[in-house]
C-alpha cells in the first residue's frame, strides 16, 4: 500500500516520495508551497528520542555512561520505526509552507516601524 496524501489547496493526490522534500515542496498541480504540519514533525522527534532512551532502561543497563551511549545509539532506529509505523496508523497532516518565521530571540529582526 502506497500512502498518498492530498494538497489542500486543490486536493490534487501528492506521492509520498514528494513530501521528502526540504523545507518544502511544491503541488505538481497548483504548484502551492506544502510542507508537513510541524507539529506532526516534532512528535516524531520526541517519540523517537523517548523510545531510544526507553531501549537502556528496559534492558536494565546500570553504568550511567553505557546507559547513555546505547540511549544514543538506539534513538535513530527507534525513530525510524516510530516514522514508519505512524505514517499508516496516523498519516501526516500537509499544511501550507510559510518562510515567515518570527523568532522573538533573533538578533536581526526587520523593523517595521522608522525611527
Amino acid at each position: 500500500m502506497i500512502n498518498r496524501y492530498r494538497c489542500p489547496k486543490c486536493n490534487f493526490w501528492l506521492s509520498s516520495t514528494l513530501l521528502r522534500s526540504k523545507p518544502y515542496f511544491q503541488c505538481p498541480s497548483c504548484a502551492a508551497k506544502l510542507c508537513i504540519s510541524e507539529t506532526y514533525m516534532r512528535f516524531l522527534f520526541y517519540s523517537g528520542l523517548v523510545l531510544g532512551w526507553a531501549v537502556p532502561a528496559i534492558l536494565q543497563i546500570r553504568n550511567p555512561f553505557l546507559f547513555i551511549a546505547v540511549a544514543v545509539l538506539a534513538w535513530v532506529p527507534a525513530g525510524m520505526v516510530v516514522t514508519t509505523f505512524l505514517q499508516f496508523a496516523y498519516p501526516p497532516r500537509i499544511t501550507f509552507y510559510s518562510s515567515d518565521f518570527s523568532n522573538p530571540l533573533s538578533l536581526t529582526q526587520d523593523k517595521k516601524d522608522g525611527p
